[in-house]
């Protein structure tokens, strides 16, 4: 990593009628790694981010650190929260939208709005509730590192990780991140 070849061996659980394959994300978590991606995980370990391609999943996205660290977002759009404010987080597939990371000692936590998903990217068919906002701590972006995503709605099935409109998480060193209010697009987050 970075690589110049990958071997890739599925299985035979595609539906030839369909061309679909319960394996299509593992091209593209392999080549991420030839671009230089690490992994994306969560508590669990480093290939359980079913929110991103680089951790797992048959129809993730790529995470807002790793299209930054690609050069997909400009660095004028990576924006770096070192004092308190009110942030408007939108979409994370928008192409003029900013990503928002707070500063929290050597660790940055990425903020990223999921509202234009309908469909969980893991495949389990549940609509993606309103205004959840995903989390991930890592380092600066432009370091290739395992990123890590932060269960904040630990109380529910392990579907929905993501914070809900109304509660906050306080980092270690203090900092607390806010999901206020999502009007159908946009969620609107305090950092104190």
């Amino acid at each position: 990593m970075p690589g110049t070849h990958t071997w890739i061996s599925l299985s035979t659980n595609c539906n030839e009628a369909t061309g679909i394959c319960s394996e299509r994300f593992l091209p593209i978590h392999e080549f991420g790694h030839n671009l230089g991606l690490n992994h994306a995980g969560n508590a669990a370990g480093q290939y359980t981010d079913g929110f991103d391609a680089m951790g797992c999943c048959n129809t993730a996205m790529t995470s807002n650190i790793h299209r930054a660290f690609l050069g997909w977002i400009p660095p004028a759009q990576v924006v770096t929260v070192t004092a308190p404010t009110t942030l408007t987080v939108t979409r994370a597939m928008d192409p003029t939208s900013s990503v928002y990371r707070v500063a929290d000692g050597t660790d940055y936590y990425y903020l990223e709005n999921r509202g234009e998903r309908t469909v969980w990217e893991n495949g389990a068919g549940e609509a993606w509730p309103g205004g959840m906002l995903l989390i991930r701590v890592a380092p600066d972006y432009t370091i290739p590192a395992i990123t890590t995503l932060l269960d904040l709605n630990p109380n529910t099935s392990p579907t929905w990780v993501g914070l809900p409109v109304g509660s906050s998480y306080t980092t270690p060193n203090g900092v607390t991140i806010t999901n206020q209010a999502f009007d159908g697009v946009n969620n609107t987050v305090a950092v104190t």
